[in-house]
């Protein structure tokens, strides 16, 4: 099949998507992609008109929205009233509907070529690294809005404050969350990016971390000599990629030395709260009201670029105060007198550790009941002892078998996380290897005690067991015995 990357007719549509009045039909080929949905919000406040389809389930929110979606891939769904199409990574050049796109002579391109011809035309602020990307873009988009200079954002992961991942501002600013896999962060043109950690991950494309360190040092040195690249102080893996960067660099650091820095935390039930210094100043007093370490150093690093790009910092002090998180990020799904029930979307070993040690230090009395569904059967097999080893901070584990994405082994899958169960329940925490996600939630129903944390994690579908499990634990009085 032969290339279809049209950049110039895409920076004719990208114009058109700028004048008032003009709607354009777009059609985005696995719109249910975390990245895919958030161009569609993007570009559906851009004023197109957005028809898509996913083999997978799609929000509701997208019909409601009055976007016309397919279930599954065919040749029809592109039709005459179609001017792009935009395809996911993740959909191959024989889908039937690239196919039809291109014997129809349209325009059809690539999520990351469509990333990239946006990046190219606003000043652009990207933020990669292994953790922490989709919280700390969403963070810089929070402080970066003013009530007259809206700016524009293409996050993976849904904004609670916006009820939205991407959305298009009034003026020439724009945060995109931007990923290692297939360096395809590398196709993107950032004037400024923050950079909030490298560990080993996709495995599938990095099989060692200097592979990745690599990667982040191509991308650190495309940032041009007068923009702002963001970085944590304590982070070897990190200093390595900045070598060759012509930016400015700026560390940030939670109680160690850094340009930017956290000192005198505190996080307890009630919020996280710390003093704020640039270099040697005291700059003031800052609340979160999303919980954790981790997210101390996710709201640092944004405020230090926003700072660096001119917001003042009394600013953006209120601002970040009113941040009120991701959707699946420690986020709270229901809570009585009797159960809490969180959802995370970790999927690393080192991102499962900060959301058990949060939950801990938040909540230190409470048992934490962990429903954890691992992500890619290569990334648990080599991740394994580190998985273990993070998993081991709960109280209790049930574990489904892995979520195999690209990789579709079942029996391996099965058996992946056996393995999993049977080493953390080895080394001391009940750990049950459960069939289904269907099983989880009469599992965990029978054996609850009042007080119990109940914590969904993993970047599968997982979510989808929240509703059984609050019609089981939260809606009737006589659920959950009592602890002790």
């Amino acid at each position: 099949m032969p290339s279809t990357s049209q950049p110039d007719q895409l920076a004719f549509h990208i114009r058109l998507w700028k004048q008032p009045g003009r709607s354009e039909r777009v059609h985005l080929i696995g719109i249910a992609g975390t990245g895919m949905r958030a161009l569609a919000e993007y570009l559906h406040e851009s004023g197109c008109s957005i028809s898509g389809s996913d083999t997978g389930p799609c929000p509701d929110s997208f019909t409601t929205k009055g976007w016309l979606i397919q279930q599954g891939h065919s040749e029809e769904e592109i039709t005459e009233a179609t001017d792009l199409v935009i395809y996911s990574p993740a959909i191959p050049e024989d889908n039937p509907a690239r196919i039809a796109a291109v014997n129809r002579g349209l325009p059809t391109l690539s999520y990351v070529e469509v990333l990239s011809a946006l990046s190219e035309g606003a000043e652009t602020f990207c933020v990669a690294g292994t953790h922490g990307k989709s919280t700390t873009a969403a963070i810089l988009a929070h402080l970066l809005e003013q009530p007259s200079q809206r700016c524009s954002a293409i996050i993976g992961a849904e904004s609670i404050d916006r009820g939205a991942s991407g959305w298009s501002g009034n003026n020439e600013r724009l945060v995109l969350e931007s990923c290692e896999y297939r360096k395809h962060f590398l196709q993107l043109h950032p004037d400024h990016a923050i950079i909030t950690s490298i560990e080993r991950d996709h495995l599938d494309c990095y099989p060692e971390l200097n592979d990745t360190i690599e990667a982040f040092a191509q991308f650190a040195a495309n940032i041009p000599q007068e923009g702002k690249l963001i970085i944590p102080s304590d982070s070897e893996a990190v200093w390595q990629t900045v070598r060759q960067t012509p930016a400015h660099v700026v560390t940030f650091g939670v109680e160690c030395p850094a340009d930017w820095r956290a000192e005198e935390v505190h996080i307890d039930s009630n919020g996280t709260q710390f003093q704020l210094f640039h270099f040697a100043k005291h700059m003031g007093h800052v609340s979160l009201a999303i919980p954790g370490r981790h997210n101390i150093a996710n709201a640092l690093a944004a405020m230090a670029l926003a700072a660096e790009s001119g917001v003042p910092v009394e600013r953006l002090i209120d601002r970040v105060a009113s941040f009120a998180g991701i959707r699946r990020r420690l986020e709270l799904i229901a809570q009585n007198e009797r159960f809490l029930l969180l959802d995370d979307y970790a999927h690393h070993p080192t991102a499962v550790r900060r959301i058990l040690e949060t939950i801990r230090q938040t909540y230190p009395n409470r048992r934490i009941r962990c429903l954890f569904q691992p992500h890619q059967i290569s990334r648990t097999e080599q991740l394994f002892d580190d998985f273990v080893e993070s998993l081991l901070l709960a109280d209790e584990l049930f574990i489904p078998p892995v979520f195999a994405a690209r990789e579709g082994d079942q029996s391996r899958s099965i058996e992946c996380s056996l393995r999993l169960a049977a080493e953390c329940h080895s080394r001391g925490v009940p750990a049950t290897a459960v069939g289904s996600l269907d099983q989880i939630a009469s599992t965990v129903e029978t054996t609850s005690s009042v007080g119990d944390i109940i914590l969904t994690v993993g970047a599968g579908d997982i979510h989808r067991i929240h509703h059984e499990l609050i019609g089981r634990l939260f809606r009737h009085p006589e659920s959950g015995r009592t602890a002790g």
